[in-house]
């Protein structure tokens, strides 16, 4: 078997003497797609804050590629290959929309202020690969045509490409994606399905948080279910399906239409 892309062993974070994660570990092999599911207050998004450093663990490791990620910044943990998305969708409305994700280039090609000021040779060859990047991922979510037009005049939905072009400016190893098509009507989802799908066959890995089950089980290799902070199903999307506690804390009484 692989070794894992991400660990997470033991993780937990508590509020105020609540459980909001209570000792979720999981593992993801490098070029699969996982999901993780869950009602809402199940702790998926606080489970990656944990992994993405947004929020500092109470305890449990996390680890990329065998690297130690527990303690680091954001900023370190996307320069060493895990990018994410957030719930709400997060684009700069007065930037161009190829300026957004020269943005995200910029915080993890390694050049400076000093750099930028005096145009050194490394802060060109930076920007020309990051212009070179952001057109083939404008071509890839189909806004090409739009690089030029402020971002805030995009739909939602659009939006939610950019900031998905944006996490894979850097080339990754691993994407979280957290709820992609919340609030995506259903052509949309059908669209950012087939981005995911591309992306995949490219060898890109993924971690997608979602409510819509009949999006993620179609998507992924692999399925993690928490239920109130606890981790209570890790399987196939038809094991997890057949899961009868899955189908009482989730699929029973949560499933929703694609585009709720």
């Amino acid at each position: 078997m692989s070794a894992p892309l991400l660990k997470a062993d033991g993780l937990c974070k508590s509020y105020a003497g609540v459980h909001a994660v209570a000792e979720v570990s999981f593992s993801l092999v490098e070029g699969t797609i996982t999901a993780m599911i869950g009602p809402n207050g199940s702790g998926k998004s606080t489970t990656v804050d944990l992994v993405t450093g947004f929020q500092a663990a109470d305890a449990g490791m996390v680890s990329l590629d065998g690297r130690a990620l527990t303690g680091l910044a954001p900023e370190q943990i996307a320069r060493s290959g895990l990018m994410r998305t957030f719930q709400q969708v997060r684009v700069y409305d007065t930037l161009a929309i190829e300026e957004n994700l020269l943005t995200a280039a910029q915080e993890t090609d390694g050049t400076g202020w000093l750099d930028a000021l005096l145009r050194s040779r490394r802060f060109r060859a930076a920007d020309s690969a990051a212009r070179a990047r952001a057109a083939e991922l404008l071509d890839l979510v189909g806004l090409a045509r739009m690089a030029q037009a402020p971002a805030g005049v995009l739909s939602y939905g659009q939006k939610k490409l950019v900031a998905l072009a944006g996490a894979l400016m850097p080339r990754p190893r691993l994407v979280i994606l957290d709820e992609p098509v919340a609030g995506v009507n259903p052509t949309r989802v059908l669209e950012v399905e087939a981005i995911i799908r591309r992306l995949h066959q490219a060898g890109q890995s993924f971690l997608i948080i979602e409510h819509n089950v009949d999006f993620v089980m179609r998507l992924s290799q692999r399925v993690i279910v928490l239920d109130q902070g606890r981790k209570i199903a890790d399987g196939t999307p038809e094991e997890v399906r057949a899961n009868e506690a899955v189908l009482e804390a989730y699929l029973g009484t949560e499933a929703e239409p694609a585009d709720a």
